[in-house]
């Protein structure tokens, strides 16, 4: 359920519009993950002695996908805290990861905020990919939202990020920072989007 509620709000609304209108059908694969929190490692299942996952079977699945149609691949958050891997870097080992998968855009979750603004900040200008935030004021380098052009589509991602977000990190992580409405959020993006249609 935490997954699914994740996905819904605190991401990915994708817009698409056509820059040329065509019979021709065109599929976009979306990749997304969010909750990542630094554990980069394979894992035991319960029960079992198999190794699975991790970020070089991540890797290879990401490409066989990104080779069969066209794709985008996105983070709902969550990524940079967790594992001590990723803690010890203050999250710059996992953009260094993201960077090198090739992320398209990323929404900033709660536990992004958890190492301070000043080293978010840093986390933003070291990924090579856009930071989302549409509903956060404050964080000039957050983006409410990009436009990519995929395979002749133009696809919008917006990022929202959850009401709770403000009191699931320590009160000094976003102090100075204003958290609006993602319902409102979402309405004015969509009619600015049309707008550019």
């Amino acid at each position: 359920m935490k997954l699914f509620k994740n996905f819904i709000f605190s991401i990915i609304l994708l817009f698409i519009f056509f820059s040329n209108i065509s019979a021709e059908t065109i599929e976009l694969r979306i990749l997304y993950m969010n909750d990542f929190h630094g554990f980069a490692n394979p894992y035991k299942p319960l029960g079992s002695d198999k190794l699975i996952g991790g970020v070089s079977y991540l890797a290879e699945i990401l490409e066989k996908l990104r080779h069969k149609k066209p794709s985008i691949l996105l983070s709902a958050g969550d990524m940079i805290q967790g594992d001590n891997w990723a803690n010890l870097f203050q999250g710059k080992s996992v953009i260094e990861l993201m960077n090198a998968l090739e992320f398209d855009e990323m929404v900033v979750g709660n536990h992004e905020f958890d190492f301070g603004q000043d080293v978010l900040k840093q986390r933003i200008l070291e990924a090579r990919f856009p930071i989302l935030g549409a509903n956060v004021e404050g964080l000039d380098l957050l983006k409410p939202y990009i436009v990519k052009e995929i395979a002749g589509i133009k696809v919008a991602i917006a990022g929202i990020v959850t009401e709770d977000t403000p009191i699931s990190t320590h009160p000094k992580n976003v102090k100075g920072l204003i958290f609006l409405s993602p319902k409102e959020t979402v309405e004015k993006i969509y009619e600015r989007i049309k707008k550019q249609s």
